[in-house]
């Protein structure tokens, strides 16, 4: 069977990476880090028995060793990642941020966004 017929689309995703920064727009939000979580999924091609299209240790590493400490807005980090990503992997990207306890009234569990590209 020739490559091209052998070829699947997948998704990859990967729930929860703690990511560990300042995050707020708050100067009492950004004194100290906090656990950031991030979801990640990776839609595209996959050769079955081939090497993974992705390696999410790369990923993860990516992101530990890249990002900056401290981000005003949770929409600039889920855009610093996908473009981080998109930069490294070909495929479909769907970044979400979490920010855990906002400083809101009344009182939310957390404020996410997600970018796809």
């Amino acid at each position: 069977m020739v490559e091209e017929n052998r070829r699947l689309t997948g998704t990859l995703e990967i729930i929860g990476i703690a990511l560990n920064l300042k995050l707020g727009v708050h100067a009492f939000e950004r004194v100290g880090r906090r656990r950031v979580p991030v979801d990640l999924a990776w839609t595209g091609s996959l050769i079955p028995g081939g090497e993974p299209a992705v390696d999410y240790s790369r990923v993860c590493s990516l992101l530990k060793s890249s990002l900056r400490e401290e981000y005003l807005y949770i929409e600039d980090l889920a855009v610093e990642i996908l473009q981080l990503l998109k930069g490294q992997w070909a495929g479909s990207w769907k970044v979400t941020v979490r920010k855990l306890a906002p400083p809101l009234d009344p009182p939310a569990a957390e404020a996410r966004i997600t970018v796809e590209g």
